[in-house]
């Protein structure tokens, strides 16, 4: 018997479970704490006094163990059977599954990715693809090939296979070298020309000509002026003319005072009569001994009776005499006569250009934007969307439309102020024949045969997994292809039987732990049973579904040939699958569903509801104040999975959050801005472990904590999370440090509202 409180042993000790933890604790013991309580308890059987063995060989001791065995197993079964009854700690997938049916939840299914194909037509008439025809992928990336299906019919005609946007020039002189467009272009080296940008007016003597090939492609002529004029780079190239003098004319051998010069005004008498010397018209006056050149302007144009020297009385004989204005230069006034030379009646040298942009953005394409000739007439309007490819085979979709005029000028019609979210690169490729697809391959099958003694009857699909497609307004935006007849009658799903009256015909769908689908009937007054026949309840619907999707040009195969349609192709990955929840998902959002309740009140339920929307990766809610309506409203970030389809998947979700909120409430969706960073994490390893397994394992906890479904929006993260994260990693001796952008990591790494760290994790160190 115990004497003292100390020596008093209290077995089983009392439970101590604290919150949080992914795995219950066993509750009572092991081998070794069994053995020790049933050796105490030896003492307390009269039976026993007599007792005294102490080797391992006595028979009663080993029994003992034996029972301190079975008690160690039943301990441990009992700690995993109890951790598989609660959300948190359950282990197995289908005992998670089970659990949050008990609060209503199901589980996102794997969604279907969408592309937008363009197909080429051959010549002829237009040609109906009809909804369903199918395309299968290449096998990339190791998957095995994807089946896509049409979602609609649609009209394709060869006028609207492809066309070749027009280079984008520049409209200003930018940078670079004076560039002429060779088809016009008339100079030569030697000559004088004429150069005006704007107001400005330049005189130079063409010393080289050169032929130039740039980068778009083009040959261009190149000419070098002396001296070099001085255009400004925001001048438009629209205002910049090349000129040359097709005419000259010198100075009056005759006339005793051939030029007078007034401040900034000459007057010279020319050596003949020049009836193309117009007022208004620029000239070049030229010293002929120096080469220097002058621009000045005629201001007036008059008759000069200049008498011959020789004769006695000396005839006069009419010459030509012009006033020019705009005479700075010194020379001007203090040259000889004879040296003076006047060039005039210019006529255009060439047109001045730019090369073709290499990168073209969306605001290059301005409101509209001209096609290569010649343009077929189009036999069908394009469809408000127009997809480009460039030279790289990197795409873009366009609000926008393609008209001709019947000449064959075709123009690209932006209708849409959006913006490209990276240059392409000339040429850039622009279709019209556009079929929106979704993964999925259409299927039939018998499920079996109704049997109307029995309720709840149960089907599973033959196929897997069943196709989920986009639907902006179905709960979670999802919807499912399934069609169910029963007797040649269309039935209809619902989420569950209990909400179902015994005349309804429903069934129910549900995903198994092994991706298959599960259709289940009604009866017993939730929902009508199934009645009876003989393989009369028919299924139709398809399969294939999740993240993995071909990208751009990879989905050009047609599964099955269309009279008229010779090929198709992506010039954009497809986007928008994922592959529903994963166990951790539904740790989190089973609990936040059941407290939304279906309905957006309180900033968590918008939160909720948005994470179970399809392809939301995160979400955040904050109140904010509208100041149309001078009151508190929602505020909403998301992080969508692709750049491809976000402004719709955000349009999509406002839309569906107004209808489950209160009426009038106001809620602004937008989408996250992702701050990049780079993190490392300096660490040591055991002696015992090898370091890269070790590394590994730490950069995959890392990237898992830090990845875009766990990192908050629009608030911190510490750097204890990460240091501890990286602690509880096997292998992991010590960890020294943290590294952000190369430098040490603060306390907490802070963000604005709407913004979140987009982290990349390098290495350990």
């Amino acid at each position: 018997m115990a004497t003292c409180l100390c020596d008093a042993r209290v077995f089983p000790p009392p439970p101590d479970i604290p919150a949080g933890l992914a795995r219950l604790p066993r509750q009572i013991g092991g081998f070794p704490d069994f053995r020790a309580a049933l050796l105490a308890g030896v003492a307390l059987k009269p039976a026993l006094d007599g007792w005294r063995a102490r080797e391992g060989d006595d028979f009663g001791l080993m029994l003992l163990e034996w029972w301190a065995y079975v008690l160690d197993v039943l301990s441990f079964y009992s700690g995993e059977l109890a951790g598989e009854l609660y959300i948190r700690t359950a282990q197995r997938d289908r005992s998670l599954r089970r659990l949050v049916a008990l609060i209503g939840y199901t589980p996102r299914p794997p969604l279907a990715a969408s592309a937008t194909l363009v197909l080429f037509a051959e010549a002829g008439r237009s040609i109906s693809v009809p909804a369903g025809t199918a395309f299968r992928s290449d096998v990339v990336a190791g998957q095995a090939p994807q089946i896509f299906e049409a979602s609609v019919d649609t009209q394709i005609h060869q006028s609207l296979n492809e066309w070749t946007i027009a280079p984008i020039r520049p409209q200003t002189f930018d940078r670079g070298p004076l560039l002429l467009d060779p088809k016009g272009a008339s100079i030569a080296e030697g000559q004088i020309v004429l150069v005006e940008s704007g107001s400005t007016r330049h005189a130079a003597r063409i010393a080289a000509v050169a032929s130039r090939r740039f980068l778009d492609g083009e040959t261009y002529v190149q000419p070098t002026l002396a001296p070099a004029p001085m255009i400004p780079a925001a001048q438009q190239l629209a205002t910049i003319r090349l000129s040359r003098p097709a005419q000259r004319a010198a100075a009056n051998a005759f006339a005793g005072a051939p030029r007078a010069r007034t401040g900034s005004v000459v007057t010279l008498i020319l050596d003949a009569l020049y009836p193309q010397l117009r007022a208004g018209t620029a000239v070049i006056l030229e010293d002929a001994a120096t080469g220097q050149l002058h621009v000045l302007t005629i201001s007036s144009v008059a008759l000069s009776h200049v008498p011959l020297a020789g004769s006695s009385p000396a005839p006069t004989v009419p010459f030509t005499q012009v006033t020019l204005a705009g005479a700075e230069p010194d020379w001007i006034g203090s040259v000889s006569p004879d040296r003076l030379v006047l060039h005039f009646n210019n006529v255009t040298a060439g047109r001045v250009v730019r090369p073709a942009k290499a990168e073209i953005m969306l605001g290059d394409l301005r409101a509209s934007a001209p096609l290569t000739a010649p343009v077929k007439p189009l036999q069908l309007d394009t469809a408000s969307r127009v997809l480009l490819r460039d030279a790289l085979e990197r795409g873009a979709d366009l609000a926008a439309n393609v008209t001709d005029d019947g000449a064959g000028n075709g123009t690209l019609r932006l209708l849409s102020t959006a913006l490209l979210s990276s240059p392409l690169a000339a040429p850039v490729a622009a279709y019209g024949n556009l079929v929106a697809v979704t993964r999925g391959e259409s299927v039939s099958e018998i499920l079996g045969s109704g049997d109307a003694t029995r309720a709840f009857q149960t089907f599973r699909l033959k196929k897997k997994p069943l196709t989920y497609i986009a639907a902006p307004g179905a709960p979670g935006g999802r919807q499912s292809t399934l069609r169910i007849w029963v007797d040649a009658v269309l039935w209809r799903e619902v989420p569950s039987l209990f909400v179902a009256g015994p005349e309804d015909r429903v069934y129910t769908v549900r995903q198994t732990v092994d991706g298959e689908t599960e259709i289940g009937f009604g009866g017993q007054g939730f929902g009508q049973p199934l009645p009876s026949g003989v393989s009369n309840v028919r299924a139709a619907y398809r399969f294939g579904g999740g993240a993995a999707s071909p990208p751009a040009g990879a989905l050009h195969q047609l599964a099955r040939p269309v009279k008229g349609l010779r090929r198709a192709t992506n010039p954009l990955a497809a986007f928008g699958g994922d592959d529903g929840d994963r166990p951790e998902d539904i740790r989190t959002a089973a609990p936040n569903s059941a407290l939304a309740l279906g309905r957006a009140i309180a900033l968590p339920d918008f939160e909720a509801i948005a994470r179970g929307y399809r392809g939301i990766l995160n979400a955040a809610a904050t109140w904010s104040w509208d100041t149309r309506e001078q009151r508190a409203g929602v505020a909403l970030w998301f992080v969508p999975p692709t750049d491809e389809g976000a402004e719709q998947l955000g349009a999509d979700l406002a839309a569906y959050l107004h209808g489950i909120a209160a009426p009038g409430t106001p809620i602004s969706v937008a989408r996250a801005t992702p701050v990049p960073m780079t993190l490392a994490v300096d660490l040591s390893v055991d002696a015992d472990r090898e370091p890269a397994t070790v590394q590994a394992a730490v950069l995959a906890r890392l990237t898992e904590l830090l990845s875009p479904r766990q990192v908050p929006i629009g608030a911190p993260i510490f750097r204890a999370d990460i240091l501890a994260e990286a602690r509880a990693t096997k292998g992991v001796d010590e960890v020294r440090g943290v590294l952000s952008n190369g430098a040490t990591a603060p306390f907490a790494f802070t963000v604005a509202e709407g913004q979140y760290l987009a982290i990349t994790v390098v290495q350990a160190l």
